[in-house]
């Protein structure tokens, strides 16, 4: 869980109960009282290495830019993948995939 402001938060989790992992994105925009979700798929070659990825908080650079990681497995290498925004966190489009997981 991530807050950015007083009123802006974001809680990010891989979502690996039914099918093929989703990436999950919690946002308040009201401190927490409310939260809405945006779920979206991770790349079928990733689909079943996953189970023990891990999504990190988004980092905005201003208020509608933003990027969102998650580290995975693919054949047994440690790699990220690499969602952003701009429109402030409302959709999530895949920028990088494969990358060396060795920067945070």
């Amino acid at each position: 869980m991530k807050f950015s402001s007083g009123q802006d938060g974001w809680i990010t989790g891989l979502n690996t109960f039914y099918g093929a992992p989703r990436m999950e994105v919690y946002r308040t925009a009201d401190g927490g009282q409310s939260w809405s979700l945006t779920a979206f798929s991770v790349p079928a070659r990733y689909a079943t290495q996953l189970g023990k990825g891990v999504a990190l908080p988004p980092v905005f650079q201003n208020a509608r830019q933003g990027t969102l990681k998650i580290r995975g497995t693919l054949h047994g290498h440690v790699t990220m993948l690499v969602y952003g925004t701009d429109d402030g966190g409302a959709t999530w489009l895949l920028e990088a995939q494969g990358l060396p997981a060795n920067d945070g």
